[in-house]
């Protein structure tokens, strides 16, 4: 059976379509253009979903019927011919993300046999993205890892990448795409087995790359109305048969090719500008260099010019059993421009009416029924217009930066000459105007305006003072000042220019994310001998110490742990006692409270059980280390010479005297910027850092020149520090010219605030309309996690976050809090402590809550019990599960710590996963727009932030700041 199926289109559900995208309309207008199998479109949305359950039915081979089908047309008095509508169900992802150092932007089609599959897909899917805000979804999903999600979820559902060519959202477009399909799906590139040419390309477009012989070409309407349906479509001639079809288009047996728009119709053919009107083709884009001779930015690199770009054959060779193709233009469009009017007139629909009534549908007036036949039941202007499409004797103007191009089949005053008699539609003609070339224009490019960059490339003449300072130094650094660099060459300074031996210098950071950056910075400026430094945050280098004089020191108790251990040590307190006592220890030990009499007991039973399972507490560590440093009889620190300290403006009591300890008989380096001290709620002190000018006899040192932050944002931030009572000295100097705009907003409420940076954020990825309406709304290209949004607080943060994800923006919360915590993730991290130290009490506190079903007082004889090694953890109970885990327990600590992680995790994983209602684990990271607490900014790069001030309450948002370049902080 031969017949036309129509995969890829959307419902009312999608942003910029038709409300007249329902069941009942999709299904008169197939009828209408001659479609057997349509798809659905859109059953990511649950509501479309529902609608799609309950007015569908299965016909048994996949495809579905509609249930009480409308008896009525959707046109008034148009009378197609009866074709038997199967719908299939389909969906458009799309997916904007970082792969390679490159925002990708790709669409693609998912295409599932049955509701069960689909439910299935969009399980997996609604936990990466909010699948409710629209037809399309847009997630921060890779395209391969889609793929991975559908080859899961049945062997009959199925991916096919969507209009792959499309400068902006497809896999091989020239903004957001790869230079391959296999660069993209990389290790499942060959579950791929066909690729929509869009409207902008057609099949010999595509076969100048062999790399795409292996690939089936279809094409699809991607319609957003219903009159647009059909515009492209694909024809079959098997059983009508879901199966049927895909196995057609992988072995190309029964499947007979494509309808093809015109590719110079399509919005993307050729290169240009919108808004300068200009239009170039590839050749012409080349001599210009790809930018835009009128406003001198770069050009909207088109199809054509990006196939030429990655083909490897001068010519189209149709690959062997590749089938064919054939141009359509649709008929209200020929109508139009045989009347001379627009395809919504008046006219022109009473002629569609009665020209399809005539014919059947549209696809076989266009490619089947005689012209012969057409010029007797209709008129020969029709016929002759049937004729020249069909023979490809046409006139295209190419489309451009979202521009439709035009097909035009007769020249100005052709009509007139041709009939030399009556009017098609009774009226006086008006022949439509044929586009005019565009006007010459000048070629000269303008002059690039490159930024100076040889300032930055060697030290200034302060940044080689506080490099070269003979005496300690205290260096004042803001921020794009070169704080790190400076670090980094006083380091090698000490190396290669003293003779300072790398395993004697200890460089203390505040983060593990800068102690990583310092290594590799480190790594690239002396080599391998920056692995012979001691590089560590204030608790991994304390730490350190404890280890080399208690080696036996294993397991750190955090916060979470500790109230745990409160727990079993103190039943007579209740939570909110444990939490108390837990506050009083971090205080205390932090230098921030050291009057803490009223729990020293309790401290004190608390270190004795840590002594005695060889544990140390993450809020002591450095506090412990101090003591030793303090007492002990031999000098753990003697043989280091040096010691470079990083932020040291954030500092607590604490760790500045476990400086000031380290510092003794040492070079001292400390680097940082009082001005940028926010951790003043744990405890630092701006004033410490001053002190240490006296307390370490160092010379004060100001970095001036800013390489990295525009003078507005600059002038702008010095503005706002003057008024903070502690502030530093502020005498920075921009070293930058280019400058950015600084946007102030003020919103009246919540609701208000969501929408404009939901708009901006939208802004920013480069607008996701844009396929829907032609137009895109900015020329950046950023991804959602190149977008950082800054609020005071987590609740005020929350509120917009809800808000934003209802209109389907990707949101990631960056509250500190670790995956590790989340089940069945919590689960196994403890079992991997277990794993290390039987003897962890949190650990398996926590095994026990999830694998015993006990009381509250069962549990708390049996860990103490094994506080007191009167019991052993294996033997601790009879329960089958208890059982189950044990063997495994022997299972993984036989050779546990040479092992593969794979070899461990999975087995946990795949124990513990039955056991917490966890139907799957979703091994990816959504590439989010990422919302930060103040206080969690510094050591982040991003390329735009959105700025959340609020004075007095959660209406008083007062002002955000957007940057068109990455800067670090």
């Amino acid at each position: 059976m031969k017949f036309f199926a129509d995969f890829h289109l959307h419902s009312h559900y999608s942003r910029a379509t038709s409300k007249d995208l329902n069941l009942d309309t999709l299904y008169q207008w197939a009828k209408i253009k001659g479609i057997h199998v349509l798809g659905t479109g859109d059953f990511t949305h649950p509501g479309w979903l529902k609608e799609l359950e309950d007015r569908l039915e299965p016909d048994g081979n996949g495809l579905f019927r509609l249930k009480n089908p409308p008896h009525e047309e959707g046109v008034p008095g148009i009378k197609p011919q009866g074709i038997d509508v199967r719908f299939c169900l389909s969906t458009e992802i799309a997916s904007i993300y970082k792969y390679g150092d490159k925002v990708r932007k790709n669409h693609n089609i998912v295409l599932a046999p049955d509701f069960d599959t689909a439910k299935r897909i969009n399980a997996r899917l609604s936990q990466i993205g909010n699948l409710a805000s629209d037809g399309r979804p847009i997630l921060g999903l890779p395209s391969r890892d889609l793929l991975e999600i559908v080859l899961e979820s049945s062997q009959d559902a199925h991916l096919i990448p969507a209009h792959v060519w499309t400068p902006w959202f497809s896999t091989l477009g020239s903004k957001g795409g790869y230079d391959s399909i296999e660069e993209c799906f990389r290790d499942l590139s060959n579950h791929i087995f066909a690729l929509e040419t869009g409207l902008s390309s057609d099949p010999a477009m595509n076969w100048k790359l062999s790399s795409l012989d292996r690939y089936t070409l279809v094409s699809n309407s991607d319609a957003h109305s219903p009159q647009k349906m059909g515009r492209e479509a694909n024809v079959f001639d098997t059983e009508l048969s879901y199966y049927a079809m895909f196995e057609a288009l992988k072995s190309r047996q029964g499947f007979c090719g494509t309808y093809e728009f015109f590719p110079e119709e399509g919005k993307y053919h050729l290169d240009g500008h919108r808004k300068c009107n200009i239009s170039l083709t590839p050749q012409e884009s080349f001599k210009l260099k790809n930018i835009c001779p009128v406003c001198g930015k770069p050009l909207t690199i088109g199809v054509l010019n990006r196939i030429e770009t990655l083909a490897d054959r001068p010519s189209a060779e149709q690959p062997t059993n590749a089938p064919g193709f054939k141009y359509i233009v649709p008929l209200p469009e020929i109508l139009a421009q045989i009347e001379g009017s627009s395809t919504a007139s008046k006219g022109v629909m009473q002629e569609f009416t009665r020209v399809i009534s005539t014919f059947g549908n549209e696809f076989d007036l266009l490619h089947v029924v005689p012209v012969e036949e057409i010029k007797a039941k209709s008129n020969v202007l029709l016929a002759e217009a049937i004729r020249r499409l069909r023979a490809e004797e046409v006139h295209p103007q190419g489309g451009y930066d979202g521009e439709y191009g035009t097909i035009s089949i007769f020249n100005a005053g052709e009509i007139a000459r041709f009939t030399g008699q009556e009017n098609l539609f009774d009226e006086e003609i008006s022949v439509a105007n044929v586009v005019e070339p565009e006007q010459s224009y000048s070629l000269q490019q303008p002059a690039a305006l490159p930024e100076k960059k040889g300032e930055e490339q060697k030290p200034n003449t302060k940044q080689q003072q506080a490099i070269q300072e003979e005496k300690n130094t205290l260096v004042i650094a803001g921020p794009g000042t070169g704080k790190t660099k400076t670090l980094i060459q006083w380091i090698a300074f000490q190396i290669e220019e003293k003779g300072i031996l790398p395993d004697t210098i200890i460089a203390i950071t505040f983060t593990n994310k800068a102690a990583d950056e310092l290594r590799v910075r480190l790594q690239k400026q002396i080599g391998d001998k920056a692995n012979r430094i001691m590089v560590g945050t204030f608790h991994a280098i304390a730490y350190g110490f404890l280890k080399e004089m208690y080696p036996e020191t294993g397991t750190i108790y955090d916060q979470t742990s500790r109230i745990s251990l409160f727990n079993i040590l103190f039943p007579e307190m209740d939570n909110a006692g444990h939490k108390k006592l837990s506050y009083a220890y971090e205080k205390y030990h932090e230098g921030i409270d050291p009057d803490q009499k009223e729990f020293s007991t309790h401290f004190e039973t608390y270190h004795q059980f840590l002594r005695d399972n060889h544990a140390v507490d993450l809020s002591a560590i450095i506090w412990q280390a101090n003591n030793e440093l303090k007492n002990s009889q031999k000098s753990f620190t003697q043989k280091y010479k040096c010691l470079a300290v990083d932020e040291f403006q954030d500092s607590n009591p604490v760790q500045y005297e476990f400086v000031r300890l380290l510092a003794s008989g040492k070079h001292v380096f400390t680097i940082g910027d009082p001005n940028q001290s926010i951790y003043g709620f744990r405890g630092s002190d701006i004033r410490l850092f001053y002190k240490a000018e006296t307390d370490l006899q160092a010379t004060r040192i100001m970095l001036q020149k800013n390489y990295r932050t525009p003078p507005s944002i600059l002038k702008a931030a010095d503005e706002v520090i003057r008024h903070n009572s502690l502030a530093g000295e502020t005498h920075a100097e921009a070293v930058k010219t280019s400058d950015v705009e600084i946007k102030q907003y003020v919103a009246g409420n919540a609701t208000e605030e969501a929408n404009y940076i939901a708009t901006q954020i939208l802004n920013y990825v480069g607008g996701v309309d844009a396929l829907s309406t032609g137009q895109l709304l900015s020329d950046y290209d950023y991804a959602f996690s190149d977008i950082a949004v800054l609020y005071r607080t987590h609740r005020i943060g929350s509120q917009i976050i809800h808000q934003l994800k209802a209109k389907g923006i990707p949101v990631l919360l960056s509250d500190g809090s670790s995956f590790l915590s989340e089940t069945p993730f919590d689960l196994v991290a403890n079992a991997l402590q277990l794993l290390q130290n039987e003897h962890n009490m949190v650990a398996l506190s926590r095994l026990i809550d999830h694998l015993l079903s006990i009381t509250k007082e069962q549990k708390q004889f049996i860990l103490k019990s094994m506080m007191e090694r009167s019991i052993d953890f294996e033997h601790l109970s009879d329960d089958q599960r208890w059982r189950e885990w044990i063997l495994l327990y022997r299972q993984l600590s036989s050779g546990f710590e040479t092992s593969n992680p794979g070899t461990v995790l999975e087995p946990l994983l795949d124990f513990f996963l039955p056991l917490t209602g966890v139907l799957n684990v979703i091994k990816l990271r959504p590439s989010e727009s990422i919302f930060i607490v103040f206080q969690q900014l510094r050591f982040t790069s991003f390329s735009v932030f959105v700025s959340i001030s609020f004075k007095s309450s959660i209406w008083s948002y007062w002002y955000r700041v957007f940057f068109k370049q990455r800067f670090e902080f």
